[in-house]
């Protein structure tokens, strides 16, 4: 993640409270680890091993990227930094932080106004802090969480901005308040989506026409792995399809008995579906092209994390030759999402 840019009211005066924004993801595997070293291995000789957990997985040493079709989640964490200050330093008397307020958006290629998003509560504090109520950070940390479907390639702006007051307690042992200052900040943290998948896709009328003489046609997708990193393809079916038309998938490792394909970077997996005009039924006869409908695709990272991409919508030509889109290229789907 970027430099935050912070942006708040005219004051001089340093900020009580402190903004931290981590990303919550899987951490990477230990490329060299050895399985003998985890307590699970039988051993004769444990001393000095006092941690049952081996150290298999490690902490990403940077922000990170994130992929068009996955879940993009942090956790925003406002600390009370007063209560590292002895309370001999506070000018004036002592200071208190309540009054608490998160408030985010996310700002996308699609939609740079922002977008509100939705706060998460911890579940440590869902029992004494009602949800969106303002909170008491009082030598502790206020958190929320966040979390975004990514769905468009480009620049994302997170959009956090911190609301609180601060309350000078008396010095003569009543608790009683001399005053209070609301006071707010804002910080932005920006990002980018890449692809992770680009996905090519040809559809086509069979040659021959059927024994019952509905339409038969043939849909074939191209998967290819755009990334850095590596996944394995979950499922990948037709939605939204007109009434009157059923697809067959051809492809063997939907087989629950088969492994599922898994795509290294610039990997290509290729794939089939038979789309067939039900009996009886009559499709758009004025159309020039057959609506076949939607591709959607899901996938699964090295951690088990899940993300899916949707097509645009598809479609046949009625003459026997591949649909073509414009100048002369056959039609291409870059893991749009819809």
């Amino acid at each position: 993640m970027s430099r935050p840019r912070a942006v708040s009211e005219a004051s001089k005066t340093p900020h009580s409270v402190s903004l931290k924004v981590l990303r919550t993801s899987t951490g990477p595997v230990v490329s060299d680890f050895d399985p003998a070293a985890a307590l699970a291995h039988p051993t004769n000789n444990a001393d000095g091993v006092d941690f049952i957990l081996a150290p298999v997985l490690t902490l990403p040493p940077a922000f990170g990227t994130t992929h068009v079709g996955e879940t993009f989640a942090c956790t925003l964490c406002v600390n009370d930094e007063l209560s590292t200050i002895p309370p001999a330093e506070h000018e004036g008397g002592r200071m208190s932080i309540n009054g608490v307020k998160i408030t985010a958006e996310m700002q996308t290629p699609g939609q740079t106004s922002g977008v509100p998003l939705d706060l998460e509560s911890r579940s440590d504090y869902a029992a004494d802090e009602p949800e969106g109520a303002k909170a008491r950070i009082q030598n502790k940390t206020h958190q929320r969480i966040v979390r975004w479907e990514l769905r468009d390639e480009g620049t994302h702006v997170l959009a956090v901005t911190v609301t609180y007051t601060e309350t000078r307690e008396a010095g003569d042992g009543t608790g009683g308040a001399l005053g209070g200052k609301v006071r707010t900040f804002k910080k932005l943290y920006q990002f980018a989506a890449r692809h992770l998948l680009a996905v090519r896709t040809k559809a086509q009328r069979l040659p021959q026409p059927s024994r019952d003489g509905t339409l038969d046609m043939v849909l074939e997708a191209q998967l290819e792995n755009v990334a850095d990193a590596s996944f394995v393809i979950d499922s990948v079916t037709l939605k939204q399809m007109p009434p009157g038309l059923q697809a067959k998938s051809l492809n063997r490792w939907e087989d629950a008995l088969e492994e599922r394909p898994r795509l290294n970077p610039r990997d290509v997996l290729q794939l089939a579906f038979l789309l067939r005009q039900e009996t009886g039924e009559s499709l758009d006869e004025d159309a020039a092209s057959v609506a076949l409908g939607q591709l959607s695709i899901t996938w699964r990272g090295s951690m088990g994390e899940r993300g899916s991409v949707l097509t645009g919508s598809l479609a046949c030509k009625r003459i026997g030759r591949p649909l073509m889109g414009s100048a002369g290229k056959q039609q291409h789907h870059d893991g749009d999402c819809s």
